[in-house]
Order: structure tokens, then C-alpha cells, then sequence
């Protein structure tokens, strides 16, 4: 039977599907709440205007009311991914429709006036003579690159670009919109003399983690001290950096997607000027360039930070341009940043390649002073440098290398969004010693440079 929710009205003590944070509320106070109801069969009916929902079960009294005007949606699947569809939109009901009707009305016996509103439409338009949107006729999941070739609905020769940079159909209602991409951020087809480009933003890499990662049946598996191989799609902005040679491809260090078109990693990664390619979406160092084993990108560019200084590994950053722009999907997403100088998270784990293969290893946060005491990092600087300790230590290598992100997690609802802290710069103790650290560029100590490069 399909499910419905909706939005209703009730105190967050009683509640388990708080739309508020709870730490802002108290046991008086009213909160936004959401509530599962299905579509049993009412006494009064549906009709065309309005239709009814009820949830046969019953709740505690005022554990939820009404909040007339909230949507009656329902997330259903559509080409390669999730969209959440209004179908009414709440008027009367007790309990939510828990043990009782509820009413809404159907958005979609007011579609044509919603339309001549919000298309600015004549409202006399009563029949559309054609659909608003067009969809191509093409594989959805084909990878789709901004300024790729296509032929606008006038048949004119455009580029797939973004919806908000394509202003001759951003500020026109009646022009038929041929997409190149469907999603929270859409491509569509511009004409060329249109396109336009602006600048990325940091901040949106919550909404494409939650766009492409569901909500996992199965918590991944659980992190032992000696780490373990990655899982596809785990670590979806994890890049191989590397050389082409001969048409063999070697692989060098390892950095983190910041942005469509930016690649981060350590100075000490690039320094030696022999990188020409990176890689996405691949857990392991196979050659070739297909979905499994990855994509392969040229570099067009590389920006080691101005203040790096290969003696002391400060300022260990480079920013490397890619020759173009990505398209994110399950496999390949921007990393966000922690942007709090004052701490860290409390849990760890650090990302790097082992016997061919991503692996994840968990690692404990130090205090610096520690650090410096114990194992002679007398140039350890507090605001631009973290050091952790390694839970498991070899006796041949040292498993941090340049470049290696080290990380947390944030919980985003039922998803869990990777947070890059810092990279590796240096590692001090092994191989062979029985306690090691790593010493990490702070990332949140240079957010001012990555900004003004990457969002410019």
C-alpha cells in the first residue's frame, strides 16, 4: 500500500519525528513533526478536489494536530534518483488522521492555476498545447559534463550548463526547456551565447552528499584498529593523484574533491611537478577508465599554497585544477570541511592506499604539547598543524603518506556526510616503533585561501 506523510503539529517529548532541533525547544512548545499516514478508505470518499487520508492506528492525544496549509508528499523514484511530490495540501483532521479522516486539498485540480501564477500564464490558457518540459531521449546515469554539445529545443546549437546559469530560459516562461540532467541542481540546454558560469560554494556539499548517498540498508562495516579495505561508494571524494607515462598511469599520492573542478592535497604531494592526472570514484589503483575502476581527469592546473615550507611541512596545500568540470553521482561527491579551528571531532579516521586498495584506519586525536614532548616536534604549530596518534603501527612503512586525509563524520539525518580535518604532512616514529603519530595540516587554518579559489 503507498505511504503518504505529512506535517503536523505537536509537542517534541511525545514526538520521534522531530523537524526541529530539540535542544531549541522545550516540553511546551509546539514543534513541527511528521507522521506516516495510508490511504484507507474513507467515509466521505475522495473526489476531485479533495482527497482523504487515514491511519487506522491511533496515537496518544495531542501528540499531533493539524498545521493547516502542510503538505501531504510522498517520495517517489523517477529516472536515476528520489523526488519528493506534493500531492495535497492539508485543511481539516484530528489527530493527523491517526484514528480519524484527514482532508487535503489535490494540488493537482489546481494545477493550471498554480501554472498561470507562478509561469505567469494567462489563466484563459486552459489547455497546455505542448508540455512546459521536455526530457531527451538519452540513458539516465550517463555521465554529463557542463559545456557538453547539445541542440536546444529551437534546434540551436547549445551547451549543457546549470539551470540558474542559463538565463535566456531562467527568465522566460514560455521557452520549452530541454534538460541535459535532472536533479537538485539541474543542466539544461543553453544556447551558447547565454551560458554563464558562477562561482561554487563550499557549503553545498551537504545537499549533494544527500542527494546522491541513500540512506544505507546496512550500517557499513565496523572500522578495526588495523583498518580495513573501503567499500564502494563509502568514500565517494577520495582522488588518486598521478603520472601518465608510456600510457601507464603511476599512481603518487592521494587528495580530497573539494568542488567540481578542485582537487585538495598536500604541497609535499605536488611539489615535484610530476602529476598530470587524477582519478575519481575508484577504491583501487587498476588501470583503465570505466565506471568500476574510475574516471580519469587531466590536471590543467596546480596552486601550491604561497606559504609552504617544505622544512617545517607548513602550509602543506596545493589546490589542483581539473582540464574540466565533474558530474557528482553516488561515486563521486565533494568533501566538506571542518571549519572549527578550536577542536576537532572526537572520533577519527584516516584514508589512504594499502597494497593497492583505499583503506579507512581509525585514529585518536593528541594534544599537541604532547606531541612535541614525547616525540621531539618542536615545530609543531598549534593553529595550522594537528597531531594523531596511530592505533596500529608496522614494522616496514609508515601508512599515512602525503596527501592522506584524515577525517570525522557528520550525521545529516539517516546519512552520514564525511568531513575532511586535516592532510597528511609527516609522520614521526615509524617504521618500527611502537607508538606513531601524524602530523596533519589543519585544514580549517586555510579556509580563507581555498575560498578564494575555489568559490571564486
Amino acid at each position: 500500500m503507498e505511504m503518504y506523510e505529512m506535517n503536523g503539529l505537536g509537542p517534541y517529548n511525545l514526538n520521534n519525528f522531530l523537524r526541529t532541533d530539540e535542544s531549541m525547544s522545550r516540553n511546551s512548545s509546539l514543534v513541527l513533526t511528521r507522521m506516516r499516514v495510508d490511504p484507507t478508505p474513507c467515509q466521505r470518499g475522495n473526489s476531485n478536489q479533495i482527497m482523504c487520508a487515514k491511519n487506522s492506528k491511533f496515537l496518544v492525544p495531542q501528540t499531533c494536530r493539524i498545521e493547516h496549509g502542510g503538505p501531504l508528499e510522498r517520495e517517489t523514484w523517477h529516472y536515476d534518483r528520489y523526488f519528493q511530490y506534493v500531492f495535497g495540501l492539508s485543511v481539516a483532521g484530528k489527530d493527523c488522521g491517526f484514528g480519524s479522516e484527514a482532508y487535503f486539498v489535490r494540488t493537482s485540480a489546481h494545477a493550471a492555476w498554480i501554472e498561470s501564477i507562478v509561469l505567469q500564464k494567462q489563466q484563459a490558457q486552459r489547455r497546455r498545447q505542448r508540455r512546459q518540459i521536455f526530457f531527451p531521449d538519452q540513458e539516465y546515469g550517463v555521465p554529463v559534463r557542463v559545456g557538453q554539445a547539445c541542440v536546444t529545443s529551437r534546434n540551436v546549437a547549445g551547451v549543457c550548463d546549470y539551470y540558474r546559469n542559463c538565463p535566456s530560459i531562467n527568465n522566460s516562461a514560455t521557452l520549452l526547456v530541454k534538460f541535459c540532467k535532472l536533479g537538485v541542481d539541474p543542466m539544461v540546454c543553453c544556447e551558447r551565447s547565454a551560458a554563464i558560469r558562477s562561482g561554487y560554494s563550499l557549503k553545498k556539499c551537504v545537499a549533494h552528499w544527500k542527494q546522491f548517498k541513500r540512506p544505507e540498508e546496512e550500517e557499513y562495516e565496523s572500522i578495526p584498529s588495523e583498518g580495513r579495505p573501503v567499500q564502494v561508494e563509502e568514500y565517494p571524494h577520495i582522488v588518486f593523484i598521478g603520472v601518465r607515462r608510456n600510457n601507464q598511469v603511476y599512481w603518487r599520492c592521494t587528495g580530497v574533491l573539494v568542488s567540481d573542478e578542485f582537487v585538495l592535497s598536500s604541497g609535499s604531494c605536488v611539489k615535484s611537478g610530476m602529476i598530470d592526472v587524477v582519478r575519481l570514484g575508484a577504491v583501487q589503483l587498476d588501470s583503465g577508465n570505466s565506471v568500476e575502476t574510475g574516471e580519469i581527469i587531466n590536471i590543467a592546473q596546480i596552486l601550491t599554497h604561497p606559504e609552504y615550507d617544505s622544512s617545517t611541512m607548513r602550509a602543506d596545500l596545493a589546490l589542483i585544477k581539473l582540464s574540466s568540470r565533474v558530474t557528482f553521482n553516488s561515486r563521486v561527491l565533494p568533501a566538506c570541511l571542518w571549519p572549527n579551528q578550536d577542536s576537532v571531532p572526537l572520533k577519527l579516521y584516516s584514508l589512504g592506499v594499502d597494497e593497492g586498495i583505499i583503506s579507512v584506519r581509525p585514529r585518536l586525536s593528541k594534544y599537541n604539547q604532547d606531541c612535541r614532548k614525547f616525540f621531539q616536534l618542536r615545530s609543531l604549530a598549534d593553529d595550522e598543524q594537528l597531531c594523531a596518534e596511530n592505533y596500529f603501527s608496522t614494522s616496514d612503512s609508515c601508512l599515512d603518506r602525503n596527501g592522506d586525509p584524515i577525517e570525522g563524520t557528520l550525521a545529516n539525518g539517516n546519512i552520514k556526510i564525511s568531513i575532511v580535518v586535516g592532510l597528511t604532512a609527516y609522520s614521526a616514529g615509524c617504521p618500527g616503533a611502537p607508538e606513531t603519530v601524524t602530523v596533519y595540516t589543519r585544514l580549517s587554518a586555510y579556509m580563507e585561501w581555498i575560498r578564494s579559489i575555489v568559490e571564486s
